[in-house]
């Protein structure tokens, strides 16, 4: 669609030329916008991106799971680094200093791929809630009011909705009545 846009209104010359004879240059920029503006909106409402969320769980499935593995290593490897730094701390126990500074390396990277994944989910229009269990909420309107349709890891499809206020405590069955 971007391209589309870019190709009619960005880079034909002719489109422009004509443009610039008809009308001043602010009246030209203004209406390039707006038209580009209302493609841009129709495509979005022909697509259903209108719709209040942009993906369906079983898209997202592989990112939440992929986040659940990232935290439940991430957690593994802080344990190994604090069991290391006890030991450390109580007699050095014979530990290479390499080994300490390779376990805060694997903590520093799973904490890297957590924060990249949490970014994927988010930029597929879910909001992540629990990274333990796999929680996520897609944003959507009901009468007018932004709710949040509520999906956990291990859910076939989303069945549960809840007030921004209420959260999790406050699901409730679908539909949105």
């Amino acid at each position: 669609m971007a391209v589309l846009i870019s190709i009619l209104w960005g880079a034909n010359t002719v489109i422009i030329k004509m443009g610039l004879e008809e009308a001043p240059p602010l009246r030209l920029a203004c209406m390039r916008f707006v038209v580009g503006g209302a493609v841009i909106c129709l495509w979005a409402w022909a697509t259903g991106r209108f719709a209040g969320f942009r993906v369906e769980p079983a898209e997202v499935r592989p990112l939440v799971e992929r986040m659940v593995e990232h935290r439940r290593a991430h957690v593994e490897a802080l344990a190994r680094q604090e069991k290391l730094e006890a030991r450390i701390r109580g007699n050095g126990g014979g530990i290479p200093p390499a080994t300490l500074a390779e376990a805060a390396a694997e903590v520093e990277r799973e904490a890297r791929e957590l924060a990249r994944t949490i970014d994927e989910i988010a930029d597929a229009g879910a909001e992540v809630k629990d990274i333990d269990e796999g929680l996520i909420d897609f944003p959507a309107l009901r009468n007018g009011t932004t709710v949040l349709l509520c999906w956990r890891l291990g859910e076939d499809e989303i069945r549960y909705w809840h007030t921004v206020e209420d959260g999790f405590a406050g699901r409730r069955e679908l539909p949105l009545e």
